[in-house]
């Protein structure tokens, strides 16, 4: 009996397979612009368009000019997610593109592991109208601490108010 050693099946992951189907969808629109294309040069750059580029422009409908960044890249600018907003998913670099960078930046030799191949990770961005800038923030708190203090002193006018004894009133 020979014992295998294959490792266990992973579920889905809902969002890759939701990106597989838009990056197919993609794929088809960049075609059909790069056949309907009316020069060369416009087939040319239909086709050098990227399936981020066409996501982003053309499912996502990110405006042109609008800053994007990963959670990390706006938290390292001093900046919070809105509550319940939704990432846009694209391809991330290639992990062994990644691996040779790292390397690069060490000053050591790209790593010829094989083990990656090309596996796209998914890349989770947030569009600038997405996240709250640090001076929103900061008017944020001041505007719950605003409210917090306006609540108190409500409440202690109304227990000012039943401590007062309403026989000596009228």
């Amino acid at each position: 009996m020979e014992a295998t050693t294959e490792k266990p099946k992973r579920k889905p992951n809902p969002n890759r397979e939701k990106l597989l189907l838009l990056s197919a969808d993609a794929k088809a629109l960049k075609s059909q612009f790069a056949d309907e294309a009316d020069s060369p040069e416009d087939a040319e750059y239909w086709e050098s368009q990227t399936i981020n580029f066409m996501l982003l422009k053309y499912f996502y409908k990110v405006p042109d000019g609008m800053e994007l960044g990963t959670f990390h890249q706006w938290k390292a600018k001093n900046c919070m997610i809105k509550k319940g907003e939704k990432a846009l998913v694209i391809w991330g670099q290639p992990l062994r593109a990644q691996k040779a960078d790292k390397a690069e930046a060490k000053g050591e030799p790209s790593p010829e592991d094989e083990d990656f191949g090309d596996y796209f990770p998914m890349c989770f961005l947030f569009r600038a109208d997405q996240v709250l800038t640090a001076e929103e923030i900061e008017a944020e708190k001041k505007s719950k601490a605003d409210r917090r203090e306006k609540r108190q002193q409500i409440a202690q006018a109304i227990e000012d108010l039943k401590a007062v004894e309403l026989d000596l009133v009228l």
